[in-house]
């Protein structure tokens, strides 16, 4: 019964950290403004900004 109990709280801080991580990972994702045009009852039409995507590829 120990080593039960022992195993839940190993596995519940492992999975705190890991959602820590990846909530402090999505803060360096880029969001663009955007206005919303329309809204209908399962999605919305957006319009954004202009913005410059650069792709290099190297062969």
């Amino acid at each position: 019964m120990k080593i039960l109990i022992i195993l839940l709280v190993i596995i519940l801080i492992a999975f705190t950290l890991i959602q820590l991580y990846f909530i402090n990972a999505q803060r360096n994702i880029e969001r663009y403004p955007y206005v919303v045009k329309k809204k209908y009852k399962l999605f919305e039409i957006r319009s954004y900004e202009t913005t410059l995507a650069l792709r290099c590829c190297h062969h």
